[in-house]
């Protein structure tokens, strides 16, 4: 396989490779829109939903999103007809974990870090937390803002998210990688997206941060259409229902959906460029 990189190319590929494989997998999407309508319609009925129907739902959600994925690589890679879907899922399922663990430790070990740097900056302004109630953090926020400590803790914050991104990106091909050689493959593409980060970077700002936030802003809008609550307006919703809140969790979906091929683009793209030939 090439090593080369130049950027347009790469562009064009990986949309191509999303406009494609999107069109010949959209029941598979579908499949995966109506499980999160699913868990939309149950976070209507919160804390009334009972625990085990959320967690039952929540793996049904990840065992779809597998599916169209592997269905997405499998035709990105002109897999399909040579591989059964089910295998490739499964070796699928283990890489996603394998990351998404990898993921969670780095994030639990991050706040951790974060924690104790704004409980030393708020010792070291003077305010006494033991004086303030338990839920009340403003004190400590009013007293950090005051003293100037609290930009170091901005820093903090966002070296950390620098670093979860550095992450996700050296990591960008191992879902094709997985489908594409046949077994699970996550830590050895860790090699292959050395010295190409500026590169990769510019990449997943066009291809997935840039998508991101124009349909980001869409859904946005919708939830003020159907009254629903988001991190940007969390008071603005009205009275939730099962149907309001399960239509609307399958139009969100089928709105970020080609957000979620180009990633799968982008990752097929770059695994065909910079994998070594014996990979």
């Amino acid at each position: 396989m090439t090593t080369q990189f130049e950027f347009r190319p790469i562009v064009r590929q990986a949309v191509g490779h999303a406009v494609q494989a999107y069109a010949r997998t959209l029941h598979w999407l579908v499949l995966f829109a109506a499980v999160f309508a699913v868990i939309s319609s149950l976070q209507a009925m919160a804390p009334a939903a009972p625990d085990w129907a959320m967690a039952l739902a929540f793996s049904a959600l990840f065992a779809a999103g597998c599916l169209w994925s592997t269905a997405l690589y499998q035709q990105m890679l002109s897999r399909v007809g040579t591989r059964r879907l089910r295998p490739d899922t499964v070796r699928l399922v283990i890489a996603n974990s394998l990351v998404y663990m990898l993921f969670v430790l780095v994030s639990f070990i991050a706040a951790l870090a974060l924690i104790i740097v704004s409980g030393v900056l708020t010792a070291a302004s003077g305010f006494d937390p033991s004086q303030a109630p338990s839920d009340d953090v403003s004190g400590s926020m009013l007293a950090l803002r005051d003293s100037g400590a609290i930009w170091f803790l901005y820093a903090a914050g966002l070296v950390t998210l620098a670093a979860l991104a550095w992450f996700a990106v050296r990591l960008l091909a191992f879902g094709a990688a997985t489908i594409a050689l046949g077994r699970v493959v996550v830590f050895q593409t860790w090699s292959w997206t050395k010295g190409r980060m500026a590169g990769l970077l510019g990449l997943v700002i066009i291809l997935q941060l840039a998508p991101l936030l124009i349909l980001g802003g869409v859904n946005e809008g919708l939830a003020h259409i159907f009254g629903i609550s988001t991190i940007l307006s969390p008071d603005a919703a009205m009275q939730p229902s099962l149907v309001s809140n399960g239509l609307y969790g399958l139009i969100w979906m089928l709105i970020m959906s080609p957000y979620i091929a180009l990633g799968h683009g982008l990752s097929t793209v770059v695994y065909k460029r910079l994998s070594p030939p014996n990979s």
